[in-house]
């Protein structure tokens, strides 16, 4: 089946939904090509989006998030070049039954037959999460399914109805902080604070793009210069990507898909991220150098211990070398400790000169008081 659209006459072959599970006439939902400006897919409730794919980059729809290998040969997208454009989709191994269909409630699966469970199985839903839906987080607001609340305002933008936002009703979207530049009344620029971009990673990047033929190095400085730019993409296999008006259905993805997507934002939003980006650096230098101060002290302590034990492990190996001598052996040494050969008197005791056996061997022993 293809599903196609001529740009001439608007005539389009649609995937349509059941209205109801047991109900097989014209439902609510259809599925179709967009082909304007860059052909994107799109599910619609009666005439409005419901999802969205994404652009379409030569070989996949680069808003569709967790997409199986074999989607990327599968898909093929022609261009007659008479107006009309459309979408086939087919596997490698035809030998094995699979189909697409949109369900009554809008949903879009991709079912495979399992001749072990010899029932169908599903391949691929959407929408996957709630940052599938069209436009989840209004204008200007970022949809991450890993957050909780999933919807915020994209950088240098605050929500527009803050209580409404706060109460989890994000459609309103967000408006922006600061005046751009270039939309002040005056026409001279301050030096040095002129508009700039910041940038996005992964991610599925907005409706309503327009296609410039600008190459990858000239496409920023293309939308910088053209005040009705709000933000610019370029991604290989589709080139330049630049859009006005309003940005809406934005998702970041946690993995690689989507594309990077710079917005346009004014001067002091961009000094706010420098300093943020200076903090984080200072913040991750001094915890570096803790951390090393910290590893320093913690060898120099261990060294200190395992010296102080090796020391006594040392001692009491000399103590354990000394020779002992019996009590009568030192008396009868020592002369029953006679006055004679009394060297001194310590606090413990008098100290006696002893002469052992061997003439040679010489030792000062601590005569300890009997009581």
């Amino acid at each position: 089946m293809r599903l196609s659209t001529d740009v001439n006459t608007d005539e389009r072959i649609l995937l349509t939904s059941w209205k109801s599970p047991s109900n097989p006439s014209i439902g609510h939902f259809s599925l179709g090509l967009d082909p304007l400006n860059i052909p994107q897919i799109y599910v619609w409730n009666g005439s409005h989006p419901y999802m969205r794919s994404g652009p379409w980059d030569g070989q996949v729809f680069i808003g569709m998030q967790k997409m199986p290998s074999e989607y990327l040969n599968g898909f093929n997208l022609v261009d007659n070049k008479e107006g009309t454009f459309y979408l086939t989709f087919t596997y490698a191994n035809e030998s094995i039954p699979k189909y697409i269909s949109l369900n009554s409630d809008g949903s879009v699966l991709q079912k495979i037959w399992s001749d072990g469970k010899e029932d169908w199985e599903v391949m691929f839903v959407a929408p996957g999460n709630e940052c599938s839906f069209y436009g989840k987080c209004g204008p200007f607001g970022s949809c991450y399914s890993q957050d909780s609340p999933f919807c915020t305002c994209l950088r240098g933008f605050e929500p527009k109805y803050k209580e409404e936002w706060s109460r989890g009703n994000w459609t309103s979207g967000c408006k922006r902080k600061t005046p751009l530049q270039c939309a002040r009344n005056d026409t001279v620029k301050e030096g040095g604070k002129e508009d700039g971009f910041l940038k996005l990673e992964k991610i599925k990047v907005p409706d309503f793009v327009e296609w410039s033929p600008a190459p990858e190095d000239n496409c920023g400085s293309l939308c910088l210069n053209n005040c009705s730019c709000l933000a610019y993409s370029y991604h290989t296999g589709i080139g330049c990507m630049q859009w006005s008006g309003i940005l809406i259905d934005i998702e970041k993805f946690p993995n690689g898909s989507g594309a990077d997507l710079y917005i346009r934002v004014a001067y002091s939003e961009l000094d706010e991220e420098k300093n943020m980006n200076v903090v984080i650096a200072i913040t991750t230098i001094i915890g570096s150098v803790t951390l090393a101060i910290c590893t320093y002290f913690s060898w120099r302590w261990i060294a200190k211990r395992r010296g102080r034990k090796q020391k006594r492990e040392q001692d009491q190996i000399k103590v354990e070398e000394l020779p002992l001598y019996s009590f009568q052996s030192m008396a009868h040494a020592t002369n029953n400790f006679h006055s004679a050969n009394k060297l001194g008197q310590g606090g413990f005791g008098p100290v006696h000169k002893v002469m052992i056996v061997h003439p040679e061997h010489y030792a000062i022993v601590k005569h300890m008081k009997l009581i």
